[in-house]
């Protein structure tokens, strides 16, 4: 037989000293409806909410044979008013309705109770039952059958359950252990506030308490969430074996700070939404819409649950990172080789692949064919299932997680075919996913540890004095909202059963609830009240009222300077390194020269070399999260790619600019899906169409300044490599251009920049051009001639007039690119002699320059680089004192 104590707010864990006795239990709602059921014989294959909530969208549905109070919101959301009008449902069985009204019932109140008997009248055959339609199959069988429970404890008064509960509650050997009495022990300061809260409980009026520091009641307060939880982690090592710890709002953030002072975790973490297992779910259907969203496309690709190959997936990411499309040469090169690199699996993978990545996408507008998303339900439900019996148990949770919500997800999608639904849109897509989420799951590696405090988030799950008691962040919490019907609606309900707790009644029973900790406190209590300027809960407030003025408050940041006597180990305090200018290394240290020079491994060492030492010498890479590449570099890969492609054609380049525009409009929509398909999403039309605009007349303008120049042939992309004393120096050139009689010229295409590239032609800094230029120079043994184009605004900068009569000439003098590879050839051997020595300089904001700044005479002006491009800024050291 059975002994068990019942509470409303139990559900979620009872605040009881762990025990091993047999047949004592302390339940809330759905723990002793489960047992009833068992008892009774009366368990039933679980429904999903998402499932009653497509088979109430069936009944609302078939119910529109007349105008129904509904209809607009059903209409404009199926699910989302299923949803609602199924909660209404619920909570009116729940407090004693029996599916039909009273006669002449509604008729002051609309037509909306009656609108919901009509529907009722299907829904009662057609939606799984809830919580009251199971309570009143419970009452039913209990008239002729009894439950092995000898005694059940009400920690709550009887009228305060719900009326189905009463019914069910009516047949069970019921005792009311509601009344709460103070545990403190007489002539303390503890005892004296619990009598003066029992006196405010009852109505009695008591005057004001003296503080006494017995040390029985502490009230303390941080000025941080973060600093409370690391001053109560410290509590706990000291405090009390019968210890219940109250943590309505910032249990995970205790239980850190509880790990990281070496103590069990209370697990508190609850369940979340965010799970990753619960992530792969909404992120597969995503992908079945057009335009595609990328961004969801790369999170579904780097997501670590994935039922795509490792290795595939996180190469199709890096591809995508870079030129954000699918389809194409480069594209299929890709598949092709993971499909190799993969040998037998090849071939499944790539089927994995196009069933995921490369399938049809559906216009939101038209929707989507449910067997397209139920497919997607099944192989997850499929890709899950596998996995159901890993060993490792954080692992299995998250596996049996995801599952869940697959195949609520599937089961739903099945329900809705089965109505005769054959397309489903964005919106009721996703509202069947986060119902399929339910409330999330939990993350069973923040579960509670042996050894933990019992804890529980509603403080009137206490059930049972303790020695300590701790309610940690005494917070405001929600008030119960107001009902959405009518006084009439409410009357008429009542005449039909449904007895609704009027709303002064659930403010008395969750202030009620509140007072049981603190009344259950047998030697101490300590109260830890939010950060200033935070809401207060109602219960300090009572508590403020009832005692002196002058309560003292401790702080906390007070006590955990205090240091080793209050459980505190101190930590010697370690400065962040300063910013200076020169790095010295260690005496011995030796620099791995890279073998392989390019342009740009040789613009840091030249211009900042902490940069070069901490990417190519230290290989400190920057993050490898993928992300989509920003508007400036997308566009400008697009019209390098559009270039490319153009003088890829044999002919292209005797073709006039009508032909050209032509072959424009007919391939830029392709390069755009194969590289630059995030243009498509939503929001991003404008700029589409902008690039179009605006790249079609600067391609049009560099046809023309090719063929004015009489340019004879068009090399994109060519690569050069040649052994220089810096090493092995490779590259590659936007346009490598052929003139007759032998002459050449390297064009590096930027996207924008008209001024800034001007300049640096006018100043003689051109490097990036200087290198390939002197590559060209290897490889022809002549020096070609160099110039920028500016791919949005359509300018040739060059300096070489002559070949380009129609661009607007930049001033510098003649052989001014070879002068400046020797410079830079100085430099380079100037930076190598200082780092050969150990002596590394950082060119950054905030240092100055030293006379071992200065460079040789016949080397390039030191010019800082671009701050914003500089992914080791914080590795400088910090300024301090600004």
């Amino acid at each position: 037989m059975q002994h068990i104590r019942f509470g409303l707010s139990i559900d979620s864990g009872a605040g009881a000293h762990f025990s091993a006795a047999v047949g004592r239990s302390a339940l809330g709602p759905l723990g002793l409806l489960t047992v009833l059921e068992t008892h009774l014989g009366l368990l039933r294959a679980p429904v999903s909410q998402s499932e009653r909530v497509v088979q109430m969208r069936q009944c609302l549905r078939a119910a529109m044979t007349a105008p129904r109070f509904y209809a607009r919101s059903f209409e404009a959301d199926e699910l989302g008013s299923a949803a609602t009008l199924l909660g209404w449902r619920d909570m009116w069985f729940e407090h004693g309705w029996s599916g039909t009204l009273a006669a002449g019932a509604g008729a002051g109140a609309g037509n909306r109770l009656a609108d919901m008997a009509a529907v009722e009248a299907l829904a009662s055959s057609a939606v799984a039952p809830g919580l009251g339609r199971r309570l009143a199959d419970v009452a039913s069988a209990l008239q002729h059958r009894r439950p092995q429970i000898e005694r059940i404890e009400l920690l709550d008064p009887l009228d305060d359950f719900p009326l189905a509960w009463r019914r069910v509650l009516h047949h069970l050997p019921v005792v009311d252990a509601s009344m709460v009495e103070p545990a403190g022990r007489s002539g303390t300061m503890l005892r004296d506030l619990q009598d003066a809260l029992c006196h405010a409980r009852d109505g009695e009026r008591a005057s004001r308490l003296a503080w006494r520091g017995d040390g029985t009641l502490r009230v303390v307060r941080a000025e941080t969430v973060l600093g409370a939880a690391q001053w109560q982690a410290m509590q706990m090592l000291q405090g009390h074996a019968s210890h219940v710890v109250v943590a309505p709002s910032g249990g995970a953030l205790l239980d850190a700070a509880l790990a990281a002072a070496d103590r069990p975790r209370l697990g508190l973490a609850g369940a979340s939404t965010l799970r990753p297992a619960l992530q792969l779910v909404p992120l597969a259907m995503k992908l079945l819409w057009a335009p595609l969203d990328f961004s969801a496309l790369l999170q579904f690709l780097t997501h670590p649950l994935h039922p795509i190959h490792p290795m595939a997936r996180r190469r199709i990411a890096e591809r995508l990172a870079d030129a954000p499309g699918i389809g194409g040469k480069g594209w299929q090169e890709l598949l092709d080789e993971v499909a190799a690199d993969l040998g037998e699996r090849g071939a499944r993978v790539m089927a994995d692949v196009a069933f995921w990545i490369e399938h049809e996408r559906f216009d939101p507008t038209e929707r989507t064919p449910l067997s397209a998303s139920l497919d997607r339900a099944e192989r997850l439900v499929t890709f899950f299932s596998n996995r159901l019996l890993d060993e490792d148990p954080a692992r299995r949770a998250a596996w049996h997680a995801g599952h869940a919500q697959a195949s609520a997800l599937r089961l739903a999608l099945q329900a809705l075919m089965a109505q005769g639904d054959d397309r489903i849109g964005p919106e009721m897509l996703n509202k069947l996913v986060a119902q399929a989420s339910g409330r999330g799951s939990g993350n069973p590696l923040l579960d509670a540890q042996a050894g933990a405090l019992p804890s529980v988030t509603d403080p009137a799950a206490v059930v049972e004095p303790f020695d300590e008691v701790t309610w940690w962040q005494l917070a405001a919490r929600p008030i119960p909202a107001p009902y959405v019907w009518s006084k009439s609606e409410i009357e008429s309900l009542r005449e039909a059963g449904v007895e609704l707790p009027e709303i002064p009644s659930l403010l008395e029973r969750q202030a009620r609830g509140a007072l049981r900790p603190l009344l259950l406190a047998r030697e101490r209590l300590t109260l830890v009240l939010p950060p200033p300027g935070q809401e207060v809960h109602p219960v300090w407030l009572l508590v403020e009222g009832l005692l002196d003025k002058n309560v003292p408050i401790e702080t906390v940041e007070r006590a955990l300077a205090a240091g080793p006597a209050d459980g505190i180990t101190p930590v010697k305090h370690e400065t962040l390194p300063a910013l200076r200018r020169w790095w010295q290394l260690p005496g011995g240290t030796v620099v791995p020269w890279p073998a392989k020079v390019s342009y740009s491994s040789l613009q840091p060492l030249l211009f900042n070399p902490y940069q070069w030492l901490l990417r190519y010498p230290a290989r400190l890479q920057t993050s490898a999260l993928l992300n989509m590449p920003n508007d400036f570099r997308l566009l400008g890969q697009l019209a390098h790619r559009a270039v490319e492609r153009l003088y890829g054609h044999a002919g292209s380049l005797g073709w006039t600019t009508e032909q050209v525009a032509h072959w424009f409009d007919q391939n830029l929509d392709a390069i755009v899906d194969e590289e630059g398909a995030v243009l498509r999403m939503p929001g991003k039309r404008s700029e589409l169409e902008g690039f179009r605009l605006r790249f079609r007349a600067s391609l049009l303008r560099l046809h023309t300044h090719l063929q004015t120049a009489k340019v004879e042939r068009v090399e994109s992309e060519k690569e050069f490599e040649a052994e220089t004393a810096l090493g092995l120096l490779h590259g590659s050139t936007d346009l490598l251009l052929s003139f007759g009689g032998s002459r050449e010229a390297v064009i590096d295409m930027k996207w924008a920049g008209t001024s800034k590239y001007r300049k640096v032609l006018e100043q003689g800094s051109h490097l990036q051009l200087a290198v390939y230029a002197f590559l060209q120079e290897r490889a022809s043994k002549r020096w070609p001639a160099v110039g920028y184009y500016i791919l949005r605004e359509g300018d040739l900068l060059t300096p070489a007039d002559h070949l380009f009569p129609d661009a607007r000439p930049v001033l510098q003098a003649e052989g001014a690119t070879a002068a400046l590879w020797e410079q830079a050839k100085a430099t380079w051997r100037w930076r190598r002699a200082q780092i050969d020595k150990g002596a590394v300089e950082l060119v950054v904001d905030g240092t100055e320059a030293t006379d071992e700044s200065a460079p040789p005479a016949d080397a390039m002006v030191i010019e800082p680089l671009d701050a914003r491009y500089n992914p080791y800024g914080h590795l400088a050291g910090w300024e301090f004192g600004r």
